[in-house]
């Protein structure tokens, strides 16, 4: 078991080394969106 988890965790590793500018690019997206919702108008969200 011990060997599939580090298997599993060499994977994502790899794959965040593989896609880290598109990772870093969606929570600078998703940061955005929640800052503009957060300090949009006080009404009308439903939140």
């Amino acid at each position: 078991m011990p060997d599939a988890a580090f298997q599993r965790m060499d994977t994502l590793n790899r794959w965040l080394v593989t896609h880290a500018q598109h990772v870093r690019l969606g929570w600078l997206v998703l940061l955005g969106v929640l800052a503009a919702c957060n300090n949009g108008d006080s009404g009308g969200s439903g939140y």
